[in-house]
């Protein structure tokens, strides 16, 4: 499953504090991404922006970036992602864990 997020304001570049360098990018979006989301939009403007003098003057279609993450698929950890005969992996490992509980308890009596 994949996040979707829009660009709901306009993108705003600020300089760092003063003793830094470079620029902080200000994207305001529809919604709340996952950190895994937001580290890859960022990863993809450090990109663009790497190597350009004056940043200012750079023309970056933040629309198009946002649009490139949207279309990548999410592995979600909530949802499960392969059932062997009815169970998930989980549930084999509940199963698995129950079964040698109960060998152990048996062995324990002998």
């Amino acid at each position: 499953m994949s996040e979707d997020h829009q660009i709901v304001s306009q993108a705003r570049g600020e300089p760092l504090p003063e003793g830094s360098t470079g620029v902080r990018v200000r994207v305001q979006l529809s919604g709340c991404p996952s950190p895994r989301w937001s580290r890859d939009l960022a990863a993809r403007l450090s990109g663009e922006l790497v190597g350009h003098a004056a940043v200012g003057h750079l023309r970056l279609n933040v629309n198009d970036l946002v649009n490139s993450l949207n279309s990548v698929k999410v592995v979600r950890c909530d949802e499960v992602q392969l059932r062997i005969a009815g169970l998930s992996l989980a549930g084999w490992n509940v199963a698995a864990s129950a079964m040698l509980a109960i060998y152990a308890a048996v062995a324990a009596r002998l």
